[in-house]
């Protein structure tokens, strides 16, 4: 590690939509002079689609704000369902 620091947040999906990640990393820079390219960035378990369904309105924020992922986002893949993409 070139900073020996830790940066962790929870960020849930209003935190994801606003970027919680990139505004971590930038944090770090701010106080330690950290460069995104130094990092080792881990991300957690979540919690997945059979467990929890979002209304349409998160639907769309997402998609606003992830734009190259909108078919991800839009049409899913289902398990048990095969690639809905294809």
């Amino acid at each position: 590690p070139v900073h020996h620091a830790i940066g962790l947040s929870h960020s849930g999906w209003k935190g994801t939509v606003h970027r919680m990640g990139q505004k971590t990393i930038e944090a770090m820079g701010e106080a330690f002079g950290t460069k995104p390219k130094d990092l080792c960035v881990c991300i957690g378990p979540s919690i997945c689609r059979d467990c929890y369904e979002v209304s349409e309105d998160v639907a769309e924020a997402f998609a606003k704000e992830f734009p190259d992922n909108v078919r991800m986002i839009q049409h899913p893949v289902i398990p048990g369902m095969g690639n809905r993409f294809s």
